[in-house]
């Protein structure tokens, strides 16, 4: 092998690299290939999280990583843990940690790491995640009492808003059309033109052309970035200026420009809300029927269990979130009830299912491993 073909060798491992989006663990990512439908990638990956791969060739596609609430609120105040999980991989890490409202003096991100009164309380997938988490718990800390029972079920309400999802997926869509375009000129430029024409012409003749080309392509997609960013992402200036200037350096980058800008668009929103507007119907009614079966009967075992008043704090959050959930299930043509009604019984000897996961037993008293040793029920 030349040092040419290595180097093109080297440029597509690093373009399959910014192919990959990482999923930390509990999230969830819908990709689109060809069509109109996106669909859930499964992560590859440790106990930390997984990569997905977006659409490597044209027309690219799209990737948005989606993110659970890593808080459980409550009018008593906030708790850094959620039992509920979206994905099959378990629940990631969480402190536990409980602040009272009345006791909440600060919360600041840095970086990922939300700190509340200077102590940390949760980690999120993203900075601009962190920065969207950190402002709503002020601005619920600052509320009176009587007031913040109605604004945070508003707000647990709006992270199942799936007209809001369309309305920012299509406003993405239309300032996207000319970013794909560029986008998809790159690439067939650098992988396909420039070895055809270095083979054919050499390169000594041809390496400013080409370089020219690619890199005036970067720049304008740079530009196009930078703008459709500010725009979408208005606070996020530190993201704003490092993908900018990977893009406009790096051609890789540049060809995935589109990622950087759809990848954290929906990360504030619910999965299944997304799913509605973007998966084909069958996958988001078993998304539904799994997620909610989940928030019904969370995995055990269940760490506030101990502690009366954490428990009814982490039920009264997975509670506003399930009503909230029914009714986005309702606002999709579905029924909740329909959805999550027990099993039929496999064959003749299963006597039990799990309430969570509906595998079924042979066993009335046995205990389902899978979820963490729940007690089956009887059919």
């Amino acid at each position: 092998m030349s040092d040419l073909e290595f180097f093109f060798v080297v440029l597509a491992a690093f373009y399959l690299w910014e192919c990959a989006g990482w999923v930390s663990i509990g999230g969830m990512a819908l990709v689109r290939w060809w069509g109109r439908w996106s669909f859930l990638a499964q992560p590859v990956g440790n106990h930390r999280g997984g990569f997905v791969l977006a659409q490597p060739f044209p027309p690219l596609g799209s990737l948005h990583v989606l993110a659970p609430l890593p808080v459980s609120l409550s009018p008593e105040g906030v708790l850094a843990y959620v039992a509920t999980t979206t994905s099959r991989s378990g629940r990631p890490f969480q402190t536990g940690r409980f602040v009272a409202w009345n006791e909440i003096q600060s919360v600041a991100a840095r970086r990922k790491v939300i700190r509340v009164n200077g102590a940390r309380m949760v980690t999120t997938p993203s900075t601009t995640y962190a920065r969207w988490l950190a402002n709503e718990l002020q601005t619920l800390a600052k509320l009176q009492p009587e007031q913040r029972t109605k604004a945070i079920q508003q707000f647990i309400q709006a992270r199942f808003d799936e007209s809001r999802i369309r309305q920012l997926t299509t406003s993405l869509a239309d300032r996207l059309q000319p970013v794909r375009w560029l986008a998809n000129l790159l690439l067939v430029v650098v992988f396909v033109v420039a070895p055809l024409v270095i083979w054919s012409r050499g390169l000594v003749s041809t390496w400013h052309f080409l370089l020219a080309g690619t890199f005036l392509t970067s720049g304008a997609l740079a530009v196009l970035f930078w703008r459709a960013h500010r725009e979408f992402f208005p606070s996020a200036e530190d993201e704003r200026f490092s993908h900018g200037l990977m893009i406009a350096l790096f051609p890789a980058a540049a060809i995935r420009a589109g990622d950087a800008l759809s990848r954290p668009l929906l990360e504030t929103f619910h999965p299944l809300a997304a799913a509605l507007g973007l998966c084909h119907p069958t996958e988001f009614k078993q998304l539904a029927r799994r997620l909610l079966l989940d928030m019904e009967h969370p995995a055990l075992p269940l760490p506030t269990a101990h502690d009366p008043k954490l428990a009814a704090l982490e039920l009264w959050s997975r509670g506003a979130t399930l009503e909230a959930a029914r009714a986005l299930v309702q606002r999709g043509g579905l029924n909740h009830a329909e959805l999550t009604c027990p099993p039929v019984p496999a064959e003749a000897c299963c006597r039990a299912y799990c309430p969570r996961c509906h595998a079924q037993f042979i066993i009335i008293e046995a205990t389902c491993g899978d979820c963490g040793r729940m007690p089956v029920v009887q059919f």
